[in-house]
């Protein structure tokens, strides 16, 4: 099978960011576009029971959220800042939906979706803001009156909850997961293994 790969993800994850651009550099490689599904994490875990950030222990939190983020920030060789952007707690829901428009518009969402991220995690932009994420994509050659235009619009959101939905019916519980011809894959650790599908599926 020669398909696309299925990325789902939202633009202020931490991991999705460490792993994006070896993500890139492997699907190039197999040969495979990516197809795009931001989605909303906290709507998806609580649909599929799994545990919410606040029923996890703080050991639980700075293990995975701060100590394995530095540790593999540091193997992958990205930028990433010893404190969590103060924006963070915010739902990326304007980052995410941008990235929906985007993609109807025929742009880079490859490009968009890591400048966005690298952003979010270098300088605090705000990707719940409406202005702060127009002067981002603005400044970085975007055009953002019709890609705008088009995220307020229902259908965006419609998009959105699209993807959730399926995330939802495919168990997704967290960002990033990627779907190589039907085979799930969570976190940007286990790009190893996608890599690995790509040239030859598990049994």
């Amino acid at each position: 099978m020669t398909a696309d790969i299925t990325y789902f993800y939202s633009t202020y994850s931490a991991y999705a960011y460490i792993g994006h651009k070896l993500f890139e550099q492997i699907s190039e490689s197999a040969g495979r576009s990516i197809i795009h599904r931001p989605f909303h994490i906290n709507r998806c875990l609580e649909n599929i029971g799994a545990q919410s950030w606040e029923d996890r222990t703080q050991a639980n939190l700075d293990y995975h959220f701060q100590r394995q983020r530095d540790r593999w920030s540091e193997y992958r060789s990205v930028e990433m800042p010893k404190v969590t952007p103060i924006s963070h707690s915010n739902e990326a829901l304007v980052g995410d939906k941008a990235i929906i428009a985007a993609e109807v518009l025929s742009l880079d969402l490859n490009g968009m979706s890591y400048l966005l991220m690298t952003q979010h995690w270098q300088h605090d932009l705000d990707l719940s803001n409406l202005e702060q994420v127009r002067t981002c994509l603005n400044q970085n050659g975007y055009d953002t009156n019709p890609l705008f235009d088009l995220m307020l619009r229902p259908e965006t959101q419609a998009a959105y909850d699209a993807n959730t939905e399926e995330a939802i019916r495919l168990s997704v519980f967290g960002s990033p997961t990627y779907i190589v011809d039907g085979d799930i894959f969570y976190g940007q650790d286990n790009l190893v293994l996608v890599e690995r599908a790509l040239e030859r599926p598990f049994g």
